[in-house]
């Protein structure tokens, strides 16, 4: 595993030992980063992080900041030994916390959450654990969204339902078993996707 594109390219990325976390392969992050296009002055939250492969890879074409979310603490680890390696410690921060739970009430974890927005998200739960529509309900909730952030779903098969209240999706590519769902947060109801 490594960046694959942008100032930090070709740098290797440690992944996490054991099977809780499974880092999104370099053909299928290549594909998203490809249509994604421009990372420019985006601000990424990477959540259930595992190797923070995906927000490091923003970070490396262009976004200026990163959160990474992840509960695993041998994960954690990963995630900033990945920010070292690729020499991005000033754009990123890595929160030990449940994903979960800090979407409930990102400022109790966070000091920085009144003030923060993100119009990039990644979301890439463990593919069993069947939380894709209550992480994408609380991340509604969270107040962290700009109108229009765009987020990426990651699935085994095909998970999620064309319609999610409050998002638009405008894409879905498949990989093999995986699927990548690509959605647009609409803060007003009937907004059309741009």
């Amino acid at each position: 595993m490594r960046i694959i594109a942008g100032l930090a390219k070709g740098v290797p990325l440690k992944a996490p030992k054991g099977v809780n976390t499974r880092p999104t392969s370099d053909r299928v992050r290549e594909s998203v980063f490809a249509i994604l296009g421009d990372f420019s002055d985006r601000r990424v939250l990477d959540l259930f992080a595992g190797s923070g492969a995906l927000g490091l890879e923003a970070l490396s074409r262009g976004a200026v900041a990163a959160l990474f979310l992840e509960k695993d603490r041998g994960a954690v680890q990963v995630i900033r030994d990945n920010i070292e390696k690729t020499r991005f410690t000033s754009q990123a921060q890595v929160l030990a916390v449940d994903t979960l739970k800090f979407l409930t009430n990102p400022a109790r974890y966070w000091s920085e959450a009144n003030e923060e927005k993100y119009d990039l998200v990644f979301i890439d739960p463990p593919y069993t654990a069947g939380l894709y529509t209550t992480v994408l309900a609380k991340l509604i909730s969270s107040g962290l969204l700009v109108d229009h952030s765009i987020v990426v779903v990651e699935t085994a098969k095909f998970q999620l339902p064309p319609e999610v209240e409050g998002f638009n999706l405008w894409r879905s590519e498949r990989y093999g078993d995986t699927v990548v769902y690509f959605y647009r947060f609409c803060s007003t109801k009937g907004d059309p996707v741009r």
